[in-house]
This record gives C-alpha cells, structure tokens and sequence, in this order.
C-alpha cells in the first residue's frame, strides 16, 4: 500500500497538477502586486497633479482673499471655492491614470488630500520662517 501512494504521488499527473497549481498561484500573485503598484502609481500622478491646483488656487484666488482680510482667514465657502479650483486645475493638468483617478474619487477624499496637501505647506512655510 505505501509503495502505490509513493507511486501515485510521484506520478507525472501529480507532478503535473502541483506544478500547475503553483504557477496559478504566482501568476496570482504577480498579478496582485502588479495592481497595486499600478494604483500607487496612479494616486501619485493625481496627488501630484492635486498639488499643482493648490498651488494654482493659493496664487489666483487664495493670496488676494488672505491679503484683503484682516484676521487672514478664509470662510466655510472661501475654502469650498478653493477647494473646487485646486480640483478643477488638477483635472486639467493629469493625464492617464492619475486623471481617470481624480475623475472617479469622490469630493469628500479629494478634499482630505487637498487638506493634507495645504496643511503640509503651511508646516513647511512655518519650519522655514526664522
């Protein structure tokens, strides 16, 4: 009886279908990994196209808005405007799959990164000032 599960085990059949199943399995795999890398790929080009658009809103809406007002701030709406600009320029400037990215993620997210975006500036602006 062991001789015949040795046999069958060491069969070309056997040999065949593990080997089979192996290659499947990689090609999964390589699969997987090429996605993702794809996808970083694509939310890089739209990050950075998002951040062409904040700067774009900074000089042709931003600096005149900050510099009129006396405390400096922006209003709910002031923000929502910029906000809509910096997306707008971003669509216009990517291309691929950044653009196809920017097109397809929702308001709510493009804004959390346009805030992270802003927010660093700010902490890069204040780390330089003396």
């Amino acid at each position: 009886m062991l001789a015949s599960l040795t046999d069958i085990l060491t069969s070309d059949a056997v040999i065949t279908g593990v080997g089979s199943l192996l290659g499947l399995a990689l090609t999964w795999l390589v699969g997987k990994l090429a996605l993702k890398v794809h996808a970083s790929q694509a939310e890089q080009e739209a990050i950075e196209a998002l951040r062409v658009g904040v700067g774009d809103a900074w000089e042709q809406i931003g600096r005149q808005i900050k510099d009129a007002r006396a405390d400096g701030k922006f209003t709910d709406a002031e923000r929502e405007q910029l906000r809509a600009h910096a997306l707008a320029v971003a669509k216009e400037v990517a291309k691929g799959p950044g653009l196809k990215l920017l097109t397809t993620m929702g308001k709510e997210r493009a804004g959390a990164i346009i805030s992270r975006i802003v927010n660093r500036e700010k902490a890069n602006a204040s780390a330089k000032l003396p």
